[in-house]
């Protein structure tokens, strides 16, 4: 007996028009494609041969298209899985997928919005640090004493603790979806 396939609805918005031109020109169907994506990110053994890439510019637009997915119960309970161990719903997840293939560019889930939020407030404390400094150069500028070297060096690691964490953030959702 063949397995139950489950369907996964997903929309892609001005995504659609150029995944299923890219699917044409590979003489692939669109959920053939992007179920082979998807077994080969999720670890199942890769079908076929290397995958071709294509980089489509992204654009902000309204979410109108809709495009249905049919998965096997093990590829679909493997998605739930994996967007649920990041914080994300499946669609959420294979629409993110999909931007960040296509687009070259991060696509950001619910946990990588949380901490960027987490590092803007530390931004936000990094200025106030500087205009705390600034306020003592322009009150005393012979009294250089102000500007401990503890401060400075305090300031200095805040600084590359949040270099660190954008970098982070924006180098795992690029990873996330590379097909090995």
């Amino acid at each position: 007996m063949p397995p139950r396939l489950t369907s996964i609805s997903a929309d892609l918005g001005t995504l659609k028009a150029p995944w299923v031109a890219w699917c044409a020109k590979q003489k692939i169907k669109p959920s053939d494609a992007l179920r082979q994506i998807l077994t080969k990110v999720l670890g199942h053994t890769p079908p076929g041969g290397p995958a071709v890439r294509t980089t489509v510019p992204h654009r902000a637009e309204r979410v109108t298209k809709r495009m249905e997915l049919r998965l096997t119960p093990s590829e679909h309970a493997a998605l739930v899985a994996r967007a649920k161990a990041e914080g994300s719903h499946p669609s959420t997840w294979v629409v993110a997928m999909l931007r960040t293939l296509l687009t070259q560019e991060p696509t950001l889930l619910p946990t990588e919005r949380d901490a960027l939020a987490r590092s803007n407030q530390q931004l936000l404390a990094i200025g106030r640090n500087l205009n705390q400094i600034a306020k003592a150069l322009n009150t005393s500028p012979r009294d250089r004493t102000a500007l401990r070297a503890d401060l400075l060096t305090a300031l200095s690691t805040r600084i590359q603790t949040h270099t660190s964490l954008v970098s982070d953030v924006l180098r795992r959702t690029l990873e996330r979806w590379q097909i090995r």
